[in-house]
């Protein structure tokens, strides 16, 4: 007797047809979570500096008004001082501005040292780079020690030079920086990590002053091809030119 199939699908050929859907559908989740993780890891890559020979340059030497510190520059950048003779309550100030041919400025300042960041503990459901967060977050590509003999006059906390990825809380967009930073421990390379707006700043004493400085440097740009070009490299160089008097 021949079988009449005209009734519609049977029990198995449901389950044939629910098992090849979720298959589909594993599958298509598996290419779109690849899609996602391939685009983070290339946002981060654009942190990321490689390691190559830069080309040579004539260098300037600079050493600041107050003989506090000298360092070496692109001969071919600009660097300004600032004329006016700047005090904080009484203590004068040192800033300097050099700006590369391509437009990005390195800023230095010395000042009488200000009182600490605020501290910020992210939520529970913050997540690094992410909108909405309650702090700030950071992923460091480059850290490396400055020089000993500018370690020795900061003391015992680490002084290092850092290119960062920074964004969250209080930031339109995101920032992309070669500065000093001071840490009792050491930043972790290419991790993600969220916490205070760091200041870019290392504290010290200065001849001829009682109360501790703080000496600033900074270059920032919103391109995340910055971090990868010559002039933060260069930039890079000059801070580990620094030598403090």
């Amino acid at each position: 007797m021949a079988i009449d199939r005209r009734g519609g699908f049977t029990a198995i050929d449901g389950l044939l047809v629910a098992i090849v859907i979720a298959v589909i559908g594993f599958i298509g989740w598996r290419v779109y979570d690849g899609i996602n993780l391939a685009r983070s890891q290339a946002d981060d890559a654009a942190t990321i500096k490689p390691a190559r020979q830069l080309p040579p340059r004539k260098l300037a030497a600079f050493k600041e008004a107050h003989g506090w510190y000298s360092l070496e520059y692109p001969q071919d950048w600009r660097l300004r001082t600032d004329d006016r003779q700047e005090q904080v309550g009484g203590k004068p100030v040192s800033n300097i501005s050099i700006t590369s041919s391509d437009g990005n400025v390195l800023r230095i300042t010395l000042a009488p040292e200000g009182p600490p960041p605020e501290a910020c503990t992210p939520d529970a459901d913050d997540r690094p780079h992410t909108a909405g967060n309650n702090c700030v977050s950071m992923t460091y590509s480059v850290v490396e020690k400055l020089d000993t003999s500018v370690r020795k006059k900061i003391g015992s906390t680490g002084a290092y030079i850092v290119m960062a990825k920074l964004s969250g809380y209080g930031k339109t967009e995101t920032g992309y920086t070669v500065g000093l930073l001071q840490s009792k421990t050491e930043p972790p390379v290419d991790t993600p990590v969220m916490g205070d707006d760091p200041d870019f700043s290392v504290s010290l004493r200065v001849p001829g002053q009682e109360s501790p400085y703080q000496l600033s440097a900074r270059a920032e740009s919103h391109d995340p091809a910055f971090l990868n070009s010559d002039d933060a490299a260069y930039i890079k160089a000059v801070l580990q030119s620094l030598r403090l008097e």
